[in-house]
């Protein structure tokens, strides 16, 4: 492996502590240690599927074998798939669909060769069931789709129609003004529909049964792809040292009768992510979220797409048309391109994808975050008329490392202009605002600790300034420089972004032509919660910051009080769990972490937050955003994860459960394998009634 996903995390972290994209953590994968559940060899030739795939000799056969094995592991960690040589993959598995799924997977699995020096290609041959067999070309589909957290690494990937499955009659077709020596008449032949189509049939007269033959003339034709489209919902990963190509071999048939669809040549890959896609390999004809599938497309989860390495994307477009009433944060970070060539992103806006729509404002409800991340990155020209428009989101630009910054990448349009990683920008106020109109964009600038603007020139329009910590999570200094300017009456165009409003002040020294953000001081302190024990807390020491990032101690990991219970986490005020060692925004000037104790230790335990009033049974559970509605659904999610320690259901609100008993007289809940302890969210405590139904 030359990355992995947590290597990658850092560089996403970075950007989305910025912008707020994401919530921590989310793509917090670990690589754990190798074991009977975390690799497993493949070998298409000489496995066997009976095999433990331990090792190279003792391969299994398929890869369906391989997945089987390995989600009998730890859902939490990423495992490992090596190839033994080639391995052609054949899937047609979503009946009467013209869309195909690579593998079913719940466990994020890497997939590559078992020897660097031999490299493995994984052929992925597809049948799309609905059009597959009855048409020359299905434009647009099939539809692949990524299913599970996935990585291709150390491998050569290639995506193809499934030759072996050969093209059909469409219709009863009719082959006239047939004649044979010898014969008398003219005679009509019928290929029924459904019956093996050849590009040419010799036709001969049967006298035993007086009635025509045909019969074919070489191969039967397959079906060629013409676009495909590459459709992810999960972590998608292509590393620098694999390639992933589609295979645009067109079949020589030709189609006399023009019963199949025609195009003028086939197409590449059109990729329409949903989730984390980090895409430094690949060719690719285009990559832009789009409404192609309920299977996968965006919803109201974040998206992010990183693009670089040595990736070949002809076209990366804005969102065009996204599932209707979703509001997803989509954010593009384009590094530079290993070969030297600009990484182009040719429609910023989308106003490519509407054609002949014309479009003057943002026409999607997706807030874009575009992140230059590179030195050799370029924009489209096309512009808006207007950086916001009712119901719909806004785009956002990012400049992020020394020398990100081009002038020429200002488009009218963007809502924010932000710099961080340290990049110092010289910005003339008046590109901000262009032709006098009122709407143009930049509302909002971003200047994150280390980085800051430098303005040429007068700023004459109002401004809300945004001011983040850097990646070390604190405040460099107490006065942290953001703005370069001899303009005296600087301040009365900015104002604080209400997110750090509370974290601090701007002045400006006029000796330094300089704005400063002037930090608030805060302090943290730990309490040791309900227990009667004495408690070591951990010490805390040095410089906060209101609004800086602040990891929790991991100091009473392992600690057992007199009564049997064990150090599970802490909560803050507000009454948030936290586990040790996760890092949180430290809120205010009093921040206290009270240590939470439990019967189990916590080091797998799960959380699930229950909502009778505002949760819904679809939810996940794992934020009181996401609560479920019901506590059998709280139970079903715990047990399903698999877990030997405790699993906790927080009531955000009051609780009411029915159970309803036996003709025997007993009384019965729900079942559940692990231990449960239900405790109340946030501060007060909430009540849970049990109603019991006789029956």
């Amino acid at each position: 492996m030359k990355k992995t996903p947590t290597r990658i995390v850092a560089f996403m972290l970075s950007v989305m502590m910025l912008a707020a994209l994401l919530p921590a953590g989310m793509l917090a994968w670990s690589v754990s240690a190798s074991g009977s559940s975390d690799f497993v060899y493949v070998d298409a030739i000489n496995g066997v599927d009976t095999n433990t795939g331990l090792s190279a000799s003792k391969a299994v056969k398929t890869l369906e074998k391989a997945v089987e094995l390995l989600d009998d592991g730890s859902d939490d960690t990423m495992a490992t798939i090596y190839l033994v040589g080639d391995y052609l993959h054949s899937i047609s598995n979503i009946a009467g669909s013209s869309q195909v799924v690579f593998l079913n997977n719940t466990r994020h699995l890497c997939i590559t060769s078992a020897d660097s020096a031999n490299r493995s290609t994984l052929n992925v041959a597809m049948d799309a069931p609905l059009g597959a067999k009855k048409e020359r070309y299905y434009a647009g589909a099939p539809g692949f789709i990524i299913q599970g957290d996935m990585t291709w690494d150390g491998l050569d990937v290639v995506l193809g129609p499934d030759k072996t499955v050969g093209l059909t009659f469409p219709v009863d077709y009719k082959v006239t003004g047939l004649t044979f020596d010898g014969v008398e008449g003219t005679y009509t032949y019928t290929h029924a529909i459904d019956t093996p189509y050849y590009d040419t049939f010799t036709y001969s007269w049967d006298s035993e049964t007086a009635s025509v033959v045909a019969t074919p003339v070489g191969s039967q034709p397959y079906k060629s792809i013409d676009t495909l489209r590459f459709l992810t919902n999960a972590y998608f990963e292509i590393t620098e040292t694999a390639t992933v190509v589609k295979d645009s071999s067109v079949d020589p048939a030709k189609d006399p009768a023009n019963q199949w669809k025609t195009a003028v040549g086939p197409n590449g890959i059109y990729m329409h992510p949903a989730g984390t896609n980090i895409i430094r390999s690949g060719v690719f004809a285009l990559i832009a979220p789009y409404n192609y599938s309920s299977l996968s497309n965006p919803k109201d989860e974040d998206v992010v797409i990183l693009i670089g390495g040595n990736a070949s994307i002809a076209s990366i477009r804005g969102p065009y048309l996204l599932r209707a009433g979703v509001t997803p944060v989509i954010t593009y970070i384009l590094e530079d391109l290993n070969n030297g060539e600009p990484n182009a992103f040719t429609d910023i806006f989308g106003t490519g994808f509407a054609k002949a729509v014309a479009l003057t404002e943002p026409f999607s409800a997706a807030t874009v975050n575009i992140v230059v991340a590179g030195t050799n990155v370029t924009f489209n020209s096309e512009q808006l008329a207007a950086a916001t428009a009712p119901g719909k989101g806004t785009f956002n630009v990012f400049f992020d490392g020394a020398g990100t910054y081009k002038s020429s990448l200002l488009r009218n349009g963007f809502y924010s202009f932000h710099l961080k990683g340290g990049e110092t920008a010289t910005v003339n106020p008046n590109d901000l605002v262009a032709d006098g109109k009122a709407d143009v964009g930049y509302a909002a600038l971003g200047v994150e600790d280390g980085s800051s603007f430098t303005f040429s020139e007068v700023l004459a329009s109002a401004k809300t300034l945004k001011v983040t910590s850097n990646d070390s999570g604190a405040w460099s200094s107490k006065l942290i420089p953001v703005i370069h300017t001899s303009q005296d009456t600087i301040l009365d165009y900015l104002t604080l972004d209400a997110s750090c409003a509370s974290y601090g002040s701007l002045s400006y020294n006029a000796d330094t032509d300089t704005v400063y953000f002037i930090s608030n001081d805060c302090t943290v302190n730990y309490a040791a919660g309900t227990t009667i024990d004495s408690i070591t807390l951990p010490a805390t020491s040095g410089y906060y910051g209101v609004g800086t990032r602040y990891t929790l101690s991991s100091a009473l990991v392992g600690t057992v009080l007199s009564d049997g219970r064990v150090f599970i986490g802490w909560k803050d005020s507000e009454g948030t769990f936290y586990q040790a060692g996760d890092t949180v925004i430290l809120p205010g000037l009093f921040n206290v972490y009270t240590a939470q104790w439990g019967w189990s230790s916590l080091s797998n335990t799960d959380v699930v937050y229950l909502d009778a009033i505002d949760g819904l049974e679809n939810n996940n559970g794992l934020t009181p955003a996401t609560a479920v509605n019901t506590l059998e659904k709280a139970i079903s999610l715990l047990n399903g994860r698999g877990k030997i320690t405790a699993g906790y259901v927080y009531l955000v609100k009051d609780y009411s459960h029915t159970v309803t008993g036996s003709s025997g007289g007993n009384f019965t809940s729900f079942p559940y394998t692990r231990h449960i302890i239900l405790t109340s969210y946030a501060t007060g405590k909430k009540s849970l009634t049990v109603d019991v139904a006789a029956t």
